[in-house]
């Protein structure tokens, strides 16, 4: 996703590795114009919507699935 977004954009991307860990690097052409500013006020929410929603979790490891499904696990 990151790479089609990058490409999309006119940008390349670059990554490098050296056994110490990663570095992703995204370059994106400049901007030919400036963007307007627009101030947005945050909308004020005194409780969080909920639903009925499913969510599909697939993890092969059996101690870090049950860590998902319970989170109170993780916490101990």
């Amino acid at each position: 996703m990151v790479y089609g977004f990058v490409k999309q954009s006119g940008g390349h991307s670059r990554i490098y590795s050296s056994g110490r860990g990663t570095v992703v690097r995204l370059y994106f052409p400049r901007a030919e114009v400036v963007a307007e500013t627009v101030a947005v006020r945050p909308k004020v929410v005194s409780e969080l919507p909920r639903g009925g929603e499913t969510i599909l979790l697939v993890e092969d490891d059996p101690l870090v699935r049950k860590t998902y499904r319970d989170p109170a696990v993780a916490l101990g």
